[in-house]
């Protein structure tokens, strides 16, 4: 049975790691990162990412702004009680 299609060629920038097995650093070195505004795929995109805040998405904070954001003491009880029952249940001999 003939073939209908061969592979193709490979790309002509080949040729640039022959030696690359007898010396690593004969490679090229790849190209910088892209910093700022590019296209692709028709899109414009930009490399800084910032995520926007509740309120510019139309969405109520719920907690406070800032650093320091107090504790929850009942919510932490509540953690310390459920963390106890998990390891004294073994002990009982619930399975």
């Amino acid at each position: 049975m003939a073939a209908t299609a061969t592979y193709p060629p490979p790309p002509p920038y080949y040729k640039l790691y022959k030696d690359y097995t007898q010396n690593p650093k004969s490679a090229p070195e790849p190209p910088p990162p892209i910093e700022g505004t590019y296209v692709l795929f028709g899109s414009s995109y930009t490399t800084d990412d910032v995520l926007p805040s509740l309120e510019e998405q139309g969405v109520r904070q719920l907690y406070p702004k800032g650093p320091n954001i107090g504790g929850d003491r009942e919510g932490d009880a509540a953690l310390r009680n459920s963390k106890t029952r998990t390891q004294v249940m073994p002990d009982i001999g619930a399975t």
